[in-house]
């Protein structure tokens, strides 16, 4: 398949509905390869606007529904380098340009030997590598150089390709300033290093895909939410009212079919998904987890799904579908 390129325009975003790229069978729990992922037009179109406009792409919607690994999907098919940062309640704004560490600065005043250019104690951080990905290439060498002439090289973080994809994952857990505070950063595509006092800069014609997730956990600043392309998933299109739990299983059916077309044919994966799903008022899992019971109904039954064994799994994956899949 051909891919994107890193020159290409916003408009050359064309994925295959069923875009595939490794092997989605040995990609196992949370992983993000972007092995295989379901397009939507709906979701080709967000990312078009995001790549046409430089703003970031905003995901939202509820845990397992694929917000993260479109990003990775996204930078597979682009060919482009990925990164990822997973915010916490600690994170703060800098955390995302470059880190300090200090320990290695007091280390070295214990040893007699600290040095007054803090370039030896300044790590690149995701957006370095994503805005300039050679001068943090440079940086992460002088971080981390030794001073014993004798001691072995350190090792080096993988080299960059060129542009990036850079997931910025759960926003919602960071403190209310954090998202303005990296606006600042994403809208001018530039921010300062304090400590080495300078400026770190995007060539906008090379600037990132910068994609941020939200489980809505905690609100989000208005500001910060203007200043997005917004998304939610799953996203469907053309979808008629009343019509949603329907498109959501036969997405379902669809991504089961696709990460395991090597193993199981459609008709099987169908049967899992009428056992968990037998009528309009069952609840729907997610498609991590219904991949999940999907796998490991792979390799706990024979040809052909039983309804007990997959009541087993669906008890520790999916607990909610417990009752739907015991009454059949």
């Amino acid at each position: 398949m051909t891919r994107a390129g890193s020159s290409s325009s916003p408009a050359d975003f064309s994925p295959p509905d069923r875009f595939r790229s490794g092997d989605a069978v040995k990609s196992v729990g949370d992983l993000r390869t972007g092995a295989v992922y379901v397009f939507t037009d709906k979701i080709r179109l967000a990312i078009r606007v995001a790549l046409a406009t430089g703003r970031p792409l905003l995901l939202r919607g509820p845990s397992g529904w694929g917000k993260s690994s479109l990003a990775a999907a996204t930078a597979k098919y682009l060919d482009w380098d990925y990164r990822e940062f997973v915010v916490t309640a600690r994170t703060q704004a800098r955390d995302f340009g470059w880190d300090v560490d200090l320990l290695k600065r007091l280390s070295d005043a214990q040893a007699r030997r600290l040095k007054t250019d803090w370039s030896r104690y300044v790590k690149p951080g995701l957006l370095w590598w994503a805005f300039a990905p050679a001068s943090a290439a440079e940086q992460d060498r002088e971080f981390r150089r030794s001073d014993n002439d004798n001691a072995a090289p350190a090792p080096a973080a993988a080299a960059p390709r060129g542009r990036s994809v850079v997931l910025i994952d759960e926003i919602d857990k960071a403190d209310p300033d954090v998202p303005n505070s990296l606006l600042v950063a994403l809208g001018s595509l530039q921010f300062t290093v304090d400590e080495l006092n300078r400026t770190i800069a995007a060539d906008p014609a090379a600037a990132p895909l910068v994609v941020i997730t939200s489980n809505d956990e905690r609100a989000l600043p208005p500001a910060f939410l203007r200043r997005c392309i917004q998304l939610e998933l799953p996203a469907f299109d053309n979808e008629a009212k009343g019509d949603r739990k329907k498109a959501m299983l036969a997405m379902l059916i669809d991504i089961g079919e696709e990460h395991f077309r090597s193993r199981a044919k459609r008709a099987y994966v169908q049967k899992i998904a009428e056992a968990l799903v037998p009528d309009d008022q069952a609840p729907i899992p997610s498609p991590a987890e219904f991949v999940d019971i999907t796998r490991a109904a792979l390799e706990l039954t024979d040809a052909t799904p039983k309804a007990d064994v997959i009541r087993q799994i669906a008890d520790v994956t999916f607990v909610r579908a417990a009752d739907a899949v015991e009454s059949r």
